[in-house]
């Protein structure tokens, strides 16, 4: 979707980098979200709370079950203890919808998955909690390391795993 009718490319981030991770970008981004308001792309609405599950009807779909694909086993028992927040399937959201959607939450649950680079859209002081496998260890800090930069509330979960990375919450 062309948002800039002068059709100026925008860099956002350090190509030399395999994620973002420098002042710069994130100054960008910022930029990049005051234009998207500036322009209605996206609006400011009410904060939500909002559980990011991933829809099992898409990924057999598309993608057959594979080590990559992590569920939550016990989904049931998340939702029962998070009733306050909305569940929200990205995969059915187009880009503009998930960064409209990242801006204006309050609060957010997801199992760690690229789904959950869109807290580069959410406003300072969100809360963040990704659920992640038991082996993920210290090494995977994408999303903490993103947080960090955008002032967020992160917290990781670390929850039990299975081989194909499905995680139970305990």
């Amino acid at each position: 979707e062309d948002i800039d009718n002068t059709k100026q490319n925008y860099t956002i981030g350090n190509s030399s980098r395999n994620y973002l991770n420098s002042n710069n970008s994130y100054k960008n981004f910022s930029q990049f979200i005051i234009k998207l308001l500036d322009r209605g792309v996206i609006n400011k609405k009410n904060k939500r709370k909002v559980l990011i599950l991933r829809d099992e009807k898409s990924i057999s779909k598309y993608k057959p079950r594979n080590k990559n694909t992590r569920m939550i086993l016990n989904l049931q028992d998340l939702k029962k203890s998070a009733k306050d927040y909305e569940v929200v399937y990205l995969e059915n959201l187009n880009i503009i919808e998930q960064i409209e959607l990242f801006y204006n939450i309050s609060h957010v649950i997801s199992i760690s998955g690229a789904g959950l680079v869109n807290i580069i859209y959410s406003q300072e002081n969100t809360f963040v909690f990704e659920l992640r496998p038991k082996y993920y260890g210290i090494h995977w800090n994408y999303f903490e390391d993103i947080a960090k930069e955008r002032m967020l509330n992160y917290r990781s979960v670390i929850c039990d795993s299975t081989q194909t990375s499905d995680i139970t919450l305990t």
